[in-house]
């Protein structure tokens, strides 16, 4: 019980400080990296700022990621949560607030992503769907470092694309590499196809086979069948699965509390 308190008003505190250092600082934003759940090191924290500065200055748009303990208690959704952090902290460039953020909640097991400005544009519904896909079996695996590495070099890509002609899309996005147990599934497929091919040969070497209907023995003209039926002795029914669909949701363009316009979404790890 004493836990729980604790990480609740530790979500509370985190959202108020948020908020109100956007008045104290004036102009003065956050850093890019703040791990209010603790899940990195010092030397992590440090190496990603600095990615995620060197990223954000290079296109003059912010790349922001954000974890908290919980958000038990903040009565706030994690959309409005993400949204509400980016806005009241000054994070964004120009007019518009270019830019991104990425939140994790601990506790909910829960990844959220908003985008900004032009952010709504290089990271539409296909692209941070996209990045999403990417990085939750890495935050499910518990390697935060990696997954975060991963956002910060998938926003790069991704800014880099909208910057050179047009954003991705489902038709455009980055293959998947494949993995290496692809290399002795692939071979153990073509020694299963060969073997096939070798047992389709043999068969066509044999003189004698097993006839498929009685018919097929009789001897021409030995007998005359007067009738003739068919019955119905059992189906085949061939069920696929419906597929699901992935724990990303969200999409679309929702208005924030400061009346900014975000887009993006986010999932369970």
């Amino acid at each position: 019980m004493i836990k729980k308190i604790s990480c609740l008003i530790t979500a509370v505190l985190l959202c108020l400080a948020f908020m109100v250092s956007s008045f104290a600082l004036g102009e003065e934003i956050m850093p890019r990296l703040v791990d209010g759940a603790d899940i990195l090191t010092d030397s992590e924290e440090a190496e990603l700022l600095q990615n995620l500065d060197t990223v954000s200055e290079k296109h003059s748009f912010d790349v922001v990621i954000v974890t908290v303990e919980t958000l038990n208690g903040s009565g706030m959704t994690i959309a409005e949560f993400a949204d509400d952090l980016y806005d009241y902290n000054n994070f964004g460039f120009g007019d518009k607030g270019d830019g991104i953020l990425l939140l994790v909640d601990m506790d909910g097991r829960e990844w959220f992503i908003s985008t900004s400005g032009y952010g709504m544009t290089a990271f539409n519904d296909d692209g941070w769907q996209y990045i999403g896909k990417q990085i939750e079996p890495i935050l499910g695996d518990g390697n935060y470092y990696r997954a975060f590495e991963t956002f910060i070099v998938l926003c790069d890509d991704f800014l880099v694309q909208a910057e050179n002609g047009e954003a991705y899309t489902n038709s455009t996005l980055p293959r998947e590499k494949l993995s290496l147990m692809w290399i002795p599934g692939s071979i153990l497929i073509g020694m299963g196809i060969s073997f096939l091919i070798m047992l389709g040969f043999r068969s066509q070497l044999k003189t004698v086979r097993r006839k498929s209907a009685a018919q097929d023995y009789q001897v021409p003209d030995s007998m005359h069948i007067t009738h003739q039926s068919e019955m119905f002795l059992y189906q085949h029914v061939s069920r696929t699965p419906k597929q699901t669909q992935s724990s990303s949701k969200g999409g679309g363009v929702r208005i924030g509390s400061s009346g900014r316009s975000h887009g993006g979404g986010g999932g369970r790890f």
